[in-house]
């Protein structure tokens, strides 16, 4: 009874709704504070219900009214749902109308930071899920501003970004997460607006080679052989390759993800080096990546501590990444505790 009165108030319709079980096919959520009222919606959202059954809630094309947006906040939904085949739908809604959403005075720091960050992870999941292509290099770079602008605004911070890392690893979140612990680093050093925008881009693609590589092997819950090894050690010149394909011209950003794994003391892989010196916003993203990798979950080990993963990075790569940048980190993540 429940579920059709609720579904009385926001459709107007009594009895219009299709339940579907979990089993049938995959959900994806989505943000209810990315919706913007009084505004039509490009795709199907469904609402879960606690035995997992999902129910289609508001049809593609209707309005999303106050009394809709009334609703979902007095029965506490935070999150709808998409089906997967309306993914690209979201992004060009979300890329529509995030602005708009953020121009919102009422809206909390923490609200203002979960929007942001629920946008950059659905944008990146798209990014190495569907396929790389100019369109959505650009829309991610496109959120990638808003944050920086944000956050030149004093609207959000870095301390609240921190809080919102994953600690489970996929491809996609750990680029998300890389981006945040880059972002809020190059902003600890005093970089220049043109420098974080640097850090922030090319630590958000640092891994964008890997598209082209066996998702069997990124996924693999084992160590992975010498010859996948081999494998995955190309990613740094594929993402390179990839990149200069679709018309990056920003040689900075092509610097950090081509040498994003080259090492301080000359040992390490990626693109062609040509004794190049690694430049500053690689070793901010360099540090990023290391320490995400070592404490986030992954398919073979179980994510460590913050200290055990600094320890570690101290210990055993003293001379391989710069210590000034780690210590500074090290500083950052104990702030956000």
């Amino acid at each position: 009874m429940y579920q059709v009165l609720f579904l009385d108030i926001l459709t107007g319709k009594s009895g219009n709704y299709i339940s579907f079980s979990e089993g049938n096919m995959d959900y994806l959520p989505v943000n209810c504070d990315i919706l913007l009222v009084n505004q039509p919606i490009d795709f199907d959202l469904y609402i879960r219900y606690s035995n997992d059954s999902y129910t289609l809630l508001i049809k593609a094309g209707n309005i999303f009214n106050s009394t809709s947006q009334q609703q979902l906040l007095e029965n506490d939904v935070s999150y709808l749902y998409i089906i997967p085949e309306t993914k690209e739908k979201l992004l060009e809604y979300q890329s529509k109308t995030l602005s708009q959403l953020l121009q919102n005075p009422n809206l909390t720091e923490k609200r203002r930071t979960v929007i942001l960050h629920d946008a950059i992870i659905n944008q990146v999941n798209y990014l190495f899920d569907e396929g790389v292509n100019k369109a959505v290099i650009y829309q991610t770079k496109e959120i990638v501003k808003v944050m920086l602008d944000q956050l030149s605004a004093n609207l959000i911070s870095t301390q609240s970004l921190l809080k919102l890392v994953s600690h489970n690893y996929y491809t996609y979140s750990h680029s998300v997460n890389v981006s945040i612990y880059s972002i809020a680093l190059a902003q600890e050093l005093g970089l220049t607006p043109e420098s974080l925008s640097v850090v922030a881009n090319g630590a958000i693609l640092h891994d964008i080679g890997k598209t082209k590589i066996d998702p069997k092997i990124i996924t693999k819950p084992a160590r992975l052989t010498n010859e996948e090894m081999r494998i995955m050690y190309d990613h740094p010149k594929l993402g390179v390759e990839i990149l200069r394909a679709l018309g990056e011209t920003d040689i900075a950003v092509l610097k950090i993800v081509g040498m994003h794994h080259y090492k301080l003391d000359g040992s390490g892989y990626g693109a062609d080096r040509d004794e190049e010196e690694i430049s500053i916003e690689t070793q901010i993203v360099t540090v990023a990546d290391i320490f995400d990798a070592l404490s986030t979950k992954r398919t073979y080990k179980e994510a460590i501590p913050y200290f055990t993963a600094f320890k570690t990075m101290k210990v055993m790569m003293n001379n391989q990444i710069n210590t000034q940048f780690l210590n500074k980190l090290i500083v950052l993540m104990g702030r956000s505790a």
